[in-house]
C-alpha cells in the first residue's frame, strides 16, 4: 500500500514537471521576423572606418512604400530591416540628411523554414546580390549571405568578436 502512494505521487511529480515545462513561453515569440542587418563605412586614410551617419530613413519600396525609419536624427552605425517574404527581390530606399537618396536593390533565395511546433514557420534568405545606385553610397559589400536566426552554436562558432559586441551578423557592408 505505501509502495503504490509513492509509485503514485512520482507518477504525479513527472506529470507536473510536463505541465510545467509546456507552459513557458517559446524564445521565438520574443524575435520577430529575420532582418537584414547593414553597416555604414568609409575609408579614410586606407584603412576601413566605422561610420556615424546623421538623420537617416528608409523606405521599404513594396506596393504601398512602407516608411520603415523616418529622419531617425541620433546617429546611427547600423541598421537592420526585413525583406520581402513574397518576392525574391526586395527594394529599400535610404535616405542621408534628408536629401540624397540612394536604392539597394537586394536579390536573394527564400527558404521556408520550422522553427518548432509552438512557434511555426519563419523565412530565413541567402543574398546572392545587391545592387545600389550611388548617389551617396560609393559600394557595397555582401560580408554574410545568410538571413536567419542563428543558433548559440552558430553563433559560437563563426561570429566575429565584433558581431558579438553587436548582437547581430552583418550581412552588408555599405561604403559611403
Amino acid at each position: 500500500m505505501i509502495g503504490n502512494k509513492k509509485y503514485i505521487l512520482l507518477i504525479f511529480a513527472v506529470f507536473a514537471a510536463l505541465i510545467f515545462t509546456k507552459c513557458t513561453q517559446p524564445l521565438c515569440e520574443e524575435k520577430g521576423d529575420v532582418e537584414v542587418n547593414i553597416g555604414f563605412y568609409k575609408i579614410e586614410n586606407s584603412v576601413l572606418a566605422d561610420t556615424l551617419v546623421d538623420s537617416v530613413s528608409v523606405i521599404l519600396d513594396t506596393n504601398i512604400d512602407t516608411v520603415y525609419f523616418e529622419n531617425m536624427t541620433s546617429k546611427v552605425q547600423n541598421l537592420s530591416f526585413p525583406i520581402s517574404i513574397n518576392s525574391d527581390t526586395s527594394k529599400v530606399i535610404i535616405t542621408f540628411d534628408q536629401s540624397v537618396s540612394d536604392t539597394l536593390t537586394f536579390i536573394y533565395k527564400r527558404d521556408l523554414r520550422m522553427i518548432s511546433h509552438e512557434c511555426g514557420f519563419v523565412y530565413f534568405f541567402e543574398i546572392i546580390d545587391v545592387q545600389n545606385t550611388t548617389n551617396k553610397i560609393s559600394s557595397v559589400w555582401i560580408t554574410n549571405k545568410s538571413v536567419k536566426y542563428w543558433t548559440i552554436d552558430e553563433i559560437n562558432e563563426t561570429w566575429t568578436e565584433e558581431e558579438m559586441k553587436n548582437g547581430f551578423a552583418e550581412n552588408i557592408k555599405i561604403y559611403l
